[in-house]
C-alpha cells in the first residue's frame, strides 16, 4: 500500500468511522429489532451460539460464534420495501454489488470478492451450489425470511471452508411459536407474476411444522448486443416453482430439526460470462436441500451436530446468438453434495467462550454435451477449527480462531487458516475494530472438470485481509461509519483472456475506503448516504484485462424514508455505480433511482408499490446485456396469526 493511501486510509478512519458488530451499554447500539420481528428468528437453526453476552447471556442460540455482523434487513423492512426474494434484499446494502450471470442467477460481490469467496449461509448450512461453487440468490423467497445479517470481512475457520470475502446469513421463519401464515402476491409491468405462502403450526405436543410453497413466472425482454453491434430483444420466459418444510422438536435439554427445500425452473438466459454471444435455454433446473440436525446441553457444553445433502440436475440447450436460429450445443449437468458439522461451545468463566468444530464435505459432478463427451470429477474437504473469544471488560473483546483446511482427493497440500478481531470501545459511543484474516478456497468442480473450459490444473485461491473500522454514535438514531481495508488474493482463479480456459491469472490486491451516515432508521423520517472507493492496480504480467472484471472503482448512494407509524410510508434510494470494464469493453457510469411506498390496507395486510429504475437509465450490466429499463412492481402481503 503507497504511502498516499495509507495517509488516505488514516485520514478517513478519524473522519468518517464505520459500524461494527454493537454491543449494549457503553458501545455503540444496533437498530432495533421491530417487535413483530422478534419471534420469527429461528431458534436453533443460526449458526453459533450467541457470545454478545451482553445482549442475550450464554447459550443463548442465534448468531455465529464470530458475531461480526454489520449489517442487517428484518422482515419488516423487507416488506414494506415491496422485496420479493434474498437477491433484492442484497442490492439494498450499498457495500454489496449485484450482477447477473451468464447462468441467469443473481450473484452478490461484497469488496470485489466473488463466487465461493462469498459464504452464504441458510439456517446455518453453507449452501453454495454443487459443481458451480454459487447459490442463486433470487431462489429464497421473502416470506421465508426472519432476518438477514451481512459480514464484510471473512469467515471465520469456525464457519467452516471458503467465506474469504464474508459471510452472508439467512435466518429463516421459525417452526416454532404461534401459529401463522403469511401470504404475499406480487404482479410487475416486466412482465411478471409471483405467489408466495408460509405458514406454521403445531403439529403435535412439542413437534412445530413450517411448510412454504410458491411460484413465479416472468417474460421481461432482455436488450442484447448481437456480433455486429446490434441490439436484438430476447424474451426470458422464465417459471420457477419453490416448496420448502421444516419440523421441530423442542425440549428442556436440547433440540431436533429436519429440513428441506426444493425448487424446480426453467428459463433463457442471456450471452454468458463465457465472452462468446452464446444464448442458453434452461430445459429444466431441479435444485434440493436436505438438513437434520440437533443440539443439546451437556454439562456446561452445547454440542450441536447436522448432516446435509444437495442436489442440482440442469438440462441446457445453447444457440449461436439470441436469433436462436442456429443450435449450438446441449448440456446436462448432474452434481450431488454431502456433508456434516460437528459443534461445540463452552464458557469458561465469565471473560471467555470456547467454540470447537469440525467441518467435512464431498461432492460429485457429471457434465455431459450429447455428443459423447463427458466431463466432471469429485472434490472432498475438511476443517478443523477452535476460537476462544476474551471480554475481560466492557470496553475490550478479542475474538481469535485456527483452522486447519485439508483437500481431499485433490492434489493441493492442505494449509492453515486464521482470524483475528480486537474490538475496543476507548469513548463512550466510540468503537474500534481491527480484523485480520486468511482465508483459502480450492477450485469448483466446474472451474476444473467443465467440458472445454476446465482447467484440472488449478491451484488453491489463498486470501489474506486486514481492516480498521470505526463506529460513532453520538446520539441512538444517529450512525456514522467508515473502514479502510486491504484484500491480497494470491492465484486468482478467473477465465483467460481469451475466454477459453480457467486460469489462475495471478495476485490480486484490492484497497478500499467506505464511507457513510445513516440517521433516524425506524424513525418517522430518516436518510443518509454511503460512498465505496475500491482499487485493484494494474494487470497481471502477461495479462492484458484486469483481474476482477465488472468491478467499479467509485459507488455512491443516498437514501430517504418516511413512515406514519405502521399505517404507511415511503423508502427512496438514488445509487451511483462507476466506470468499470467487462470482457475488455467499456462500461459507463450511471445512476439509478428507486422508490417504494407502502400501506396498510387493512389490520394484517399491506400493499406495496415499488418503482426500479423510475428514470429508467439506460445503461449495460454486461458487455452483451443492457439492464432493464423502468419497472413497476404491486405486492399485497398479508401475516395472519
Amino acid at each position: 500500500m503507497s504511502r498516499r493511501f495509507a495517509a488516505a486510509a488514516a485520514l478517513l478512519g478519524l473522519l468518517a468511522p464505520a459500524t461494527v458488530h454493537a454491543q449494549q451499554g457503553s458501545q455503540p447500539a444496533p437498530a432495533p429489532v421491530p417487535a413483530e420481528d422478534q419471534e420469527l428468528l429461528a431458534q436453533p437453526a443460526s449458526t453459533y451460539l450467541i457470545t454478545d453476552t451482553s445482549q442475550s447471556g450464554p447459550g443463548t442460540p442465534g448468531q455465529r460464534f464470530d458475531p461480526d455482523t454489520e449489517v442487517r434487513l428484518t422482515a419488516t423492512e423487507l416488506r414494506e420495501r415491496g422485496v420479493t426474494n434474498l437477491g433484492q434484499a442484497l442490492l439494498l446494502i450499498p457495500e454489496l454489488s449485484e450482477r447477473p450471470s451468464g447462468r441467469g442467477e443473481v450473484r452478490v460481490d461484497i469488496r470485489g470478492a466473488r463466487k465461493s469467496d462469498v459464504m452464504v449461509l441458510i439456517d446455518g448450512v453453507a449452501i453454495n451450489e454443487p459443481f458451480y461453487g454459487v447459490f442463486d440468490l433470487s431462489s429464497i423467497p421473502v416470506t421465508d425470511i426472519a432476518e438477514i445479517r451481512i459480514a464484510l470481512a471473512p469467515a471465520s475457520p469456525l464457519d467452516g471452508p471458503g467465506g474469504a470475502g464474508g459471510v452472508v446469513e439467512v435466518v429463516t421463519t421459525a417452526a416454532t411459536g404461534a401459529r401463522r401464515v403469511q401470504a404475499r402476491v406480487e404482479g410487475s409491468d416486466a412482465p411478471g407474476a409471483l405467489a408466495a405462502v408460509t405458514g406454521r403450526a403445531e403439529a403435535l405436543r412439542g413437534l412445530a411444522i413450517r411448510v412454504s410453497g410458491g411460484g413465479s413466472a416472468s417474460a421481461r425482454d432482455f436488450q442484447v448486443v448481437m456480433a455486429d453491434g446490434s441490439q436484438r430483444a430476447l424474451g426470458e420466459d422464465a417459471r420457477a416453482l419453490q416448496a420448502a418444510l421444516r419440523l421441530e422438536h423442542a425440549g428442556a435439554g436440547g433440540a431436533i430439526f429436519v429440513d428441506g427445500w426444493l425448487e424446480h425452473r426453467s428459463f433463457l438466459s442471456p450471452p454468458g460470462e463465457d465472452g462468446t454471444l452464446q444464448v442458453m435455454h434452461i430445459d429444466g433446473e431441479t435444485a434440493a436441500n436436505g438438513a437434520l440436525g440437533g443440539h443439546l446441553k451437556l454439562g456446561g457444553w452445547r454440542l450441536e451436530g447436522r448432516g446435509y445433502v444437495q442436489r442440482l440436475d440442469r438440462d441446457l440447450t445453447r444457440f449461436s446468438d439470441a436469433t436462436l436460429g442456429m443450435l449450438a450445443g446441449q448440456e446436462k449437468i448432474s452434481s450431488d453434495r454431502e456433508g456434516m458439522l460437528l459443534r461445540a461451545n463452552r464458557f469458561l468463566g465469565p471473560a471467555f467462550e470456547l467454540a470447537l468444530t469440525a467441518n467435512a464435505d464431498s461432492e460429485h459432478a457429471t457434465d455431459s454435451d450429447g455428443l459423447g463427451n463427458v466431463g466432471g470429477g469429485r472434490s472432498a474437504i475438511a476443517e478443523l477449527a477452535s476460537g476462544l473469544l476474551w471480554t475481560p471488560t466492557a470496553r475490550l473483546r478479542v475474538q481469535t480462531s485456527a483452522g486447519f483446511f485439508v483437500p481431499i482427493d485433490d492434489p493441493s497440500s492442505p494449509w492453515p487458516e486464521g482470524k483475528l478481531v480486537l474490538s475496543l470501545v476507548p469513548v463512550r459511543w466510540l468503537e474500534v475494530r481491527l480484523t485480520g484474516a486468511r482465508k483459502g478456497r480450492t477450485p469448483t468442480i466446474r472451474e476444473r472438470y467443465q467440458i472445454g473450459v476446465g482447467n484440472p490444473n488449478l491451484r488453491p485461491e489463498m486470501s489474506s485481509f486486514g481492516e480498521i473500522e470505526l463506529a460513532y454514535r453520538p446520539r441512538p438514531w444517529v450512525l456514522v461509519r467508515g473502514a479502510g481495508y486491504v484484500r491480497a488474493t494470491d492465484d486468482l482463479i478467473r477465465f483467460n483472456d481469451a475466454r477459453t480456459l480457467q486460469i489462475n491469472y495471478g495476485d490480486v490486491v484490492v484497497r478500499g475506503l467506505e464511507a457513510s451516515l445513516e440517521i433516524g432508521r425506524g424513525r418517522a423520517l430518516g436518510g443518509g448516504g454511503s460512498y465505496q472507493f475500491a482499487d485493484q492496480g494494474d494487470p497481471a504480467p502477461g495479462q492484458t484485462s484486469v483481474g476482477l472484471e465488472n468491478f467499479p472503482q467509485h459507488k455512491a448512494d443516498l437514501w430517504l424514508e418516511a413512515r406514519l407509524g405502521t399505517r404507511g410510508g415511503l423508502w427512496s434510494r438514488w445509487r451511483y455505480v462507476g466506470d468499470r470494464t467487462d470482457q475488455g469493453m467499456p462500461l459507463h457510469a450511471y445512476s439509478e433511482l428507486d422508490l417504494s411506498v407502502w400501506g396498510r390496507l387493512l389490520r394484517d395486510v399491506r400493499a406495496a408499490l415499488r418503482v426500479d429504475n423510475l428514470t429508467g437509465e439506460r445503461y449495460l450490466v454486461r458487455s452483451t446485456q443492457y439492464a432493464l429499463g423502468r419497472t413497476f412492481i404491486f405486492s399485497l402481503d398479508g401475516v395472519w396469526e
